[in-house]
């Protein structure tokens, strides 16, 4: 028997190896296997397997050429015929070596290892086996599913009939910030649920995440699995298996979460389908949207793209009759959307972070005992620093752009490549001394609004701020808890974050992103102040 296997490297072709015969038994395709490569033993992916060589390589193979594998690490195929194909159709699409995708689809997994539960979770669940030490918890009560509007009614009738066919097809739910979308969701995951099937929801950011998993726990209990880059690597395999073995019907996760080993398919929601976030940046590079859409196609399953600000793209789409549009136009209990004003700086003499207006707000709210969120989708302390006698900026040698200004640790950090260095006291260019930050970012923000109201209590969330493991969720809490008035972040704070709390928003800068060098900079700029508002 001659095996079909790709390897992950940047190698358009997959290789033929033979399988001993003790083995044949146990090869099946999507199994994992240890073959030697070059000097190197590796790990491939066996796509297929045929009896006799193919009969284009019979003339240049003498007896002998081709390598045995070494070992087959998997008792069960980690790959079925629905992600082989959309591997496949990834390689094609998006011109990426095979084996290098189906790596990525399986990077939540050990690559040289069988698939098992880690042994000190065994271990554990031993200790507990024959005694109890814990008294039964009992379970929250939780709330009845809220009653539905008559347009949220409307979507929903539209959604079971596209389910109830068993067929693929796109919607695309425009639907404005608190118009219950979520609902929507959780709904017509029900429905799917019910008829014995399951459902992936995918979301931008590991950010808003746990306001919406505590949802979906609610609502479906232990048949949830989370995947995110948060996880441990043990939580990772745990939940993967969890899929894998069928015990769970909904998956929620970030982008990577499109590759989930998930059984009989029968729905995927996109929340904030119009996300950059959904864009994987370096390595394999995909939109999870676009693989989700193809991978529902694959398993004639329905789609679920959500927004309040939806893609230029998804939106033509519904215009040519490809997608199915929705619409959800009113709050729930048809709360009126805030009233927006904006402020001219042009007409305020010198550089000023905060207009008048916006400071008399965050002062009344500070009396009344509201909350403020504060947006600019810029961190650091000055976007660059400026060489006052020539007008040299610090670039990036590898990205060509300008460093920015961290004040906390006295640095100038790349937000592309992570390149950093210590700010200069000489310019480069003509040895001058003064250097001053210019422009502001969210460290900065934080800085002045604290010298402006003293006593102010700020926390911010941004990259820099959200690093450590459950750190987004610690400062969920702190606003929710009123231990602080003010939450000032970055894009992170636009993504459908439920803190009612919160009676003023302020956008700093609005037009900024406007002038950035990116054919959507309008689009996104739009999509921001829309969604924080």
């Amino acid at each position: 028997m001659y095996l079909h296997i790709a390897v992950p490297r940047p190698l358009e072709d997959t290789f033929i190896y033979k399988c001993p015969p003790e083995m044949e038994g146990q090869i099946s395709v999507g199994k994992r296997v240890i073959a030697p490569f070059g000097r190197q033993m590796v790990t491939g992916y066996i796509i297929n397997t045929s009896k006799e060589l193919p009969t284009h390589l019979k003339p240049e193979i003498k007896q002998g050429q081709i390598k045995p594998i070494s070992s087959i690490l998997d008792a069960t195929p980690l790959i079925d015929k629905t992600m082989l194909d959309l591997c496949k159709w990834a390689s094609e699409y998006y011109l990426f070596p095979l084996g290098m995708v189906l790596k990525t689809a399986l990077s939540g997994i050990p690559e040289e290892k069988e698939l098992r539960p880690p042994k000190k979770s065994y271990n554990i669940l031993d200790l507990f086996k024959d005694k109890t030490p814990f008294a039964d918890k009992p379970r929250d009560t939780v709330a009845a599913p809220p009653i539905l509007t008559p347009h949220q009614e409307g979507v929903l009738s539209t959604i079971r009939e596209s389910l109830k066919k068993g067929d693929f097809s796109v919607h695309l739910l425009h639907g404005i910030t608190g118009s219950g979308k979520t609902e929507i969701y959780m709904h017509s995951i029900d429905y799917v649920t019910k008829s014995g099937k399951s459902s992936i929801v995918l979301v931008p950011e590991i950010a808003i995440t746990p306001q919406l998993i505590t949802r979906f726990f609610a609502r479906f209990k232990e048949r949830v699995a989370v995947l995110h880059s948060g996880l441990t690597h043990n939580e990772r395999i745990w939940e993967w298996l969890k899929i894998m073995e069928g015990k769970v019907d909904v998956i929620i996760g970030v982008r990577a979460a499109v590759f989930a080993p998930v059984k009989n398919l029968g729905l995927v929601v996109i929340d904030e389908e119009h996300e950059h976030s959904f864009k994987q940046e370096d390595g394999f590079r995909y939109n999870a949207r676009d693989l989700a859409i193809m991978r529902a196609k694959l398993s004639r399953a329905s789609v679920i793209l959500g927004s309040a600000t939806p893609s230029l793209e998804s939106f033509y789409n519904t215009t040519t009759k490809k997608y199915v549009y929705l619409s959800l136009p009113e709050r729930i209990n048809r709360r009126p959307l805030p009233p927006v004003r904006i402020v001219d700086m042009r007409k305020k003499e010198g550089f000023s972070i905060f207009t008048d207006e916006l400071l008399e707000a965050l002062k009344q709210r500070l009396y009344n005992g509201e909350q403020s969120l504060l947006f600019l989708n810029r961190r650091g302390f000055s976007p660059f620093l400026l060489c006052l006698d020539c007008g040299y900026s610090p670039e990036c040698p590898n990205c060509s752009v300008s460093l920015t200004y961290h004040k906390s640790d006295n640095s100038l950090h790349c937000h592309y490549c992570d390149y950093r260095i210590t700010p200069p006291d000489t310019c480069s260019k003509c040895s001058g001394h003064k250097f001053r930050a210019f422009g502001a970012g969210t460290q900065r923000v934080e800085e002045e609004l604290k010298k402006i109201i003293p006593g102010i209590r700020v926390v911010r969330m941004d990259r820099d701020t959200t690093t450590k493991r459950h750190s987004h969720h610690q400062i969920f809490k702190s606003m929710e808890n009123k231990e602080a008035d003010v939450l000032i972040g970055t894009q992170m704070v636009t993504k459908g974050l439920d803190l009612p709390e919160i009676t003023l928003v302020g956008v700093l800068f609005a037009d900024s992103s406007l002038h950035l060098p990116d054919f959507r900079s309008a689009e996104r700029t739009f999509q921001f102040i829309t969604q924080v508002a």
